[in-house]
Order: C-alpha cells, then sequence, then structure tokens
C-alpha cells in the first residue's frame, strides 16, 4: 500500500526516512504475537474527536515571552526555552496558545527569529519566516558530528492563533554522510518533557493511541531499507496530539516497535473542538501521519494485545524498553 505525503510545510524536511536502530525486539517485547488480538479491524476507519473539549480558563499560562531574552548565549537560551516548553503546558505550545493568543503573539515569537542577530552564533541554524496567516521558524542546533532540529509552525484564522505544530529530528555524520538519529543524547535532553514517559506521567491516559508501520515501497523492501512505524496518543480533552516514529521492525509474522528512540511531532489546537484530520493536516514527511493517510492508521487496541490502560501503565515508565506488536497480516493490503 503506497502512503501518500502531505508538503503543506515550506521548509520542514523529511525526518527519520532512515532511522537509527532500536533495542533488539526479541529482548524486549512486551506482548508476544501468540497473544495479539486477532479481531480484524476497520480498514476505513477515521477517528474524529467527539470527547469534551477544553475551556480558555482551562489553561495554566505562565510563558516566557521570547523576544524578551537578553541573554548573551542565544543557543543556550533557546535550548532552555524549549526544553521548558516555554514555561507552559500543553497544549500551549512554545509559549504560544492557540484558541486564546493571538496575532500580535505570533508576530513577537517570529520577530525574535527574524531579526537576523541570532545567525551570529555559529553553534544556530535558523530560517524564519511569516505571511498574514502562517509563519514558522526551524532552530538547528550544530554540533561537531550531529544537529537537532526544531521546527514550530503557528497558523492563524481571523488574527487568532488556531494551530500550533511542533517537530523535530536528529541527524548525524557519519563517513561523510548525514543520517537521521533516534539515540541522540542531546536530542533526548532537548525534548525531554516531550518524551512518552514525560507525556503519560504528566497528562495522564490519552483518550486514543493510534499506530501504523508504514509499508515498504516498491522496488524498495525491507530490509535492507528502514521503515517507520508510527504511534500517536491523542488528548482530545486536552487540545493536543503527540506522534512518536521509530523504527518499524520484523519478526515471526509481526511489525514491531520500540517507541523509547523516537522522533517527536505535536500539534496543539487547544479549547475548541476538531477533528483529527484537520489536528494532522499540518504534519508533512512520508512517515508521518497526516490528512492523506489518515484512514491507515488503527486503534491500538484493535491491531495489538494492549489496551489503552495497558499502554499507559507500561510506557509511563521511563525506564521501559518494551515494544509494540502487530501481525503484518492487519497491514497488508487486499
Amino acid at each position: 500500500m503506497q502512503i501518500k505525503s502531505n508538503r503543506t510545510i515550506i521548509f520542514v524536511v523529511l525526518v527519520a526516512s532512515i532511522l537509527a536502530s532500536c533495542s533488539s525486539p526479541k529482548e524486549t517485547m512486551t506482548t508476544p504475537a501468540s497473544n495479539i488480538q486477532t479481531q480484524e479491524p476497520s480498514i476505513n476507519y477515521v477517528p474524529s474527536l467527539t470527547d469534551t473539549i477544553i475551556t480558555a480558563t482551562d489553561y495554566k499560562i505562565t510563558p516566557t515571552t521570547i523576544s524578551d531574552s537578553t541573554e548573551t548565549n542565544p543557543k543556550q537560551f533557546l535550548a532552555e526555552f524549549i526544553q521548558a516548553n516555554g514555561n507552559c503546558k500543553l497544549p500551549c505550545l512554545m509559549g504560544l496558545a492557540p484558541g486564546i493568543g493571538g496575532k500580535s503573539d505570533a508576530d513577537a515569537f517570529l520577530s525574535y527569529f527574524l531579526g537576523g542577530h541570532l545567525k551570529k552564533d555559529t553553534g544556530l541554524d535558523i530560517y524564519a519566516v511569516n505571511k498574514p496567516e502562517w509563519g514558522g521558524v526551524v532552530i538547528g542546533f550544530l554540533e561537531e558530528n550531529s544537529s537537532q532540529y526544531i521546527s514550530i509552525d503557528i497558523y492563524q484564522e481571523k488574527s487568532s492563533i488556531k494551530q500550533v505544530v511542533l517537530s523535530s529530528w536528529a541527524s548525524r555524520q557519519i563517513n561523510g554522510k548525514t543520517e537521521m538519529s533516534l539515540d541522540d543524547i542531546k536530542y533526548g535532553q532537548l525534548l525531554r518533557n516531550f518524551s512518552l514517559a514525560e507525556i503519560l506521567t504528566v497528562y495522564g491516559r490519552p483518550s486514543q493511541i493510534l499506530i501504523a508501520p508504514f509499508p515498504d515501497d516498491p522496488g524498495h523492501p525491507s530490509p535492507p531499507t528502514i521503515y517507520p512505524l508510527s504511534i500517536v496518543l491523542v488528548y482530545s480533552e486536552k487540545g493536543f496530539l503527540i506522534q512518536y516514529v521509530t523504527n518499524r521492525e520484523e519478526s515471526d509474522g509481526n511489525y514491531i516497535g520500540c517507541p523509547n528512540k523516537s522522533s517527536i511531532s505535536i500539534s496543539a489546537w487547544g479549547p475548541y473542538e476538531l477533528p483529527l484530520v484537520e489536528a494532522v493536516r499540518y504534519f508533512s514527511g512520508v512517515n508521518s501521519i497526516n490528512s492523506l493517510n489518515i484512514s491507515y492508521f488503527r486503534q491500538i487496541q484493535d491491531v495489538t494485545s494492549l489496551s489503552i490502560d495497558t499502554f499507559y501503565q507500561v510506557f509511563k515508565d521511563s525506564r521501559s524498553s518494551d515494544c509494540i506488536v502487530t501481525p503484518i497480516k492487519y497491514w497488508t493490503t487486499k
């Protein structure tokens, strides 16, 4: 089954097309193949967000306005700002509050990067753009043999912030070639507050968990080509979702994904109802959930032996190296 790509974001590059290895699936499987449910999932199922939606008064926002920074070390300041999520809590993302914040907030955020002074820091690679209904920035943290990238996109409607989307990835240099990396230590530190265990601990049980092991492209079988597996936690009552993309392994007729090493992306829309197809509209890349491939994703309880409660209990432990197992037959085009 060929999955199409949504390439609506101008500057977000292809994330994790070649991913680093995760831990051995034979040692870390949390659900043996013999225990996997055999219920056939609905091929055309597209979930929608119908749970209780938060109100504006549910926000607890005390963000640090990024343009107020007088730090002499922009690289360090930006790293700390990202680690702290702008001192606010999801669905507020990097100090930007969808559904509450307005054009002035978006402009203030972007003007910090559009001024040009940050590019004088050789440890940063920054590109920013600001248009009437959309703006965004890519922040690259450059190391000797590796780099970590954070992309933040702001979508506006009627002079208010409608949606904020974060994408992230890490790359490394090996023998003169650039490869995507899932085990980059500095990437893990930069996104530590968005790790799977941290999200589950802070925000609790998600309303939905969707997964999809992406299929082989014709002419490029696995192995040797490495393909991703996506895990999406939907917090519909809180107004955000978060996606973890890891390696897709194969063993004994199953696809296996180990989310302890993943790239991370987030869509936050705040205190109003939004169909899931719209919530993922601005994700891009062939390895990500988006509005074109959403029907390929399945509820985790329909294609594995894990319930949402079991997933929550297993993966909220930061020491967990467990993996998700789903039969290949569920994902084969008939």
